[in-house]
């Protein structure tokens, strides 16, 4: 009896050491450096997709070789398909996705657009500096900031103006493209000599009294002669106004430089002032 369990313990040591040696056998051997197993258990290769291959090549039966007459940079997907950048995601730089044969941007959003966040919406803008000037940022829409004090809009988005209509400006103005600008008619003396001009007294030498010129819209009288003056604003040229300036032994009489003695009255009167 004892003999035949040292016999039944030998064999099972026996049996379980040929199941350890078919377990490790079946186990793979690792690959060399550069190359890897497409499907388990299978041989060592150097590439299993042409992603795994440089620019310009793809993987034949485990091997890198030049794709058939692409120029650098390119690859075929498919047998006689056309040259394209990329197949798949992996033949793209980080960050970049393969769309139809492109190397883009995961974004995805329209020209214009941006996204804030990862995974968020397509916007306009994310910040107020991404606006036009005048503008901020209103939950991805660039929108009118609000307008100074003393202005307004006249339409939604519309710029700022000082008025939308006539009675948004004072009495006598209307609203001209957002400002206020004098209506049509000038006061009463006034006129204006273009369209849109100022209202001002005269416009040529004969819009102005006997005697005065226009100028820059103002009546004023012309200089004097050489040698003569004015003894009132406005009044008519004379060769003196007081004795002082007429020469010694003559007196001024009527704005004349007469001989002394010659008039009992010595000065220019005063004339008023129009």
């Amino acid at each position: 009896m004892g003999r035949f369990s040292a016999a039944l313990a030998v064999a099972s040591l026996v049996v379980l050491a040929c199941a350890l040696h078919v377990a490790d056998a079946k186990k793979p051997c690792p690959c060399a450096p550069g190359t890897k197993r497409c499907c388990k258990d299978g041989p060592c290769l150097k590439c299993c997709k042409d992603c795994d291959c440089g620019p310009g090549k793809k993987c034949v039966k485990g091997e890198c070789k030049p794709s058939c007459g692409c120029p650098p940079g390119l690859k075929r997907c498919c047998k006689d398909g056309p040259c394209v950048k990329c197949c798949k995601d992996c033949d793209c730089p980080r960050g970049q996705k393969c769309v139809k044969g492109q190397c883009k941007s995961p974004c995805g959003c329209p020209s214009g657009l941006k996204r804030c966040c990862k995974d968020g919406p397509c916007v306009k803008c994310c910040k107020d500096c991404d606006c036009p000037h005048g503008h901020k940022c209103v939950q991805g829409k660039c929108k009118p900031s609000c307008c100074p004090k003393g202005l307004k809009r006249c339409c939604k988005d519309g710029p700022c103006v000082k008025c939308c209509k006539n009675c948004d400006c004072p009495r006598g103005h209307k609203c001209v493209k957002g400002e206020c600008k004098p209506s049509c008619g000038c006061p009463p003396g006034l006129k204006r000599c273009c369209k849109g001009g100022p209202c001002v007294k005269c416009c040529k030498d004969c819009d102005c009294p006997s005697g005065q010129n226009c100028v820059n819209g103002q009546c004023k009288l012309p200089c004097c002669p050489k040698g003569q003056k004015r003894c009132v604003p406005c009044g008519p040229c004379k060769k003196c106004c007081k004795d002082c300036d007429c020469a010694q032994g003559e007196k001024c009489l009527l704005g004349e430089c007469k001989p002394d003695g010659s008039a009992t009255v010595s000065t220019v009167p005063i004339e008023p002032q129009t």
